[in-house]
């Protein structure tokens, strides 16, 4: 079996499920699922399937795909991320940076996800998220800076 068709099989229902989380429209989540499978398949060169890290970058892509149709749709219904929390044991990083990761706007974890977590650079990102290499190095700029001021506080600074 090709490496697509046990993405397909392995992670189609998953990420159904973290577009449905997102949006809460049946259809709307088939489409984030269909677009989310679509990057993957152009992105296939970057998954192993043997890694354990593979769902969180298959999360972190679905997530992205989701909030992108959601800012089109305007349905997003706001909740806790208990993908988030998944995604954190896996990774098996500080639980607290990870958390004060996921509480930035999925603009922004998304890119600092895959650069920091995933170790993908700007040009990969970009190609990934179909953002241009200038707006994924802004949102990491400005994530990191969202970041210190909630991981150390407003005035602690490093």
């Amino acid at each position: 079996m090709d490496k697509f068709s046990r993405i397909v099989r392995d992670y189609k229902n998953y990420i159904w499920k973290v577009s449905y989380y997102i949006l809460k429209d049946e259809h709307l989540a088939e489409d984030a699922c269909q677009e989310t499978l679509m990057i993957l398949n152009d992105n296939l060169e970057k998954i192993d399937l043997d890694s354990p890290r593979s769902q969180g970058f298959i999360t972190v892509v679905a997530r992205h795909k989701a909030y992108e149709l959601y800012n089109k749709e305007k349905r997003y219904v706001y909740g806790e991320d208990d993908i988030s929390t998944n995604l954190a044991e896996e990774l098996d990083n500080s639980s607290e940076l990870m958390d004060a990761i996921h509480s930035l706007s999925p603009l922004y974890s998304s890119v600092l996800l895959l650069s920091s977590v995933h170790g993908y650079n700007d040009q990969e990102i970009a190609s990934i998220l179909k953002i241009s290499h200038d707006t994924v190095r802004k949102r990491k700029e400005r994530a990191r800076k969202q970041l210190e001021k909630i991981y150390y506080g407003e005035e602690g600074g490093r």
